[in-house]
């Protein structure tokens, strides 16, 4: 089931930013790897699901 409009746009925005978050704390070894590649992974897959 895909979800379409403003609220869905809108949180494909802060997932991405999610992701780049992700990415600054893995970076500065402030989140476990585990933590990481467990956030990161639920995450994409919610963005492909919505896009």
């Amino acid at each position: 089931m895909k979800v379409r409009g403003k609220a869905t746009e809108k949180v494909l925005k802060h997932m991405k930013s999610f992701n780049l978050l992700l990415d600054r704390q893995k970076e500065k070894a402030l989140i476990s790897e585990k933590a990481y590649h467990t956030l990161k992974d639920y995450s994409d897959m919610l963005i492909k699901r919505l896009q």
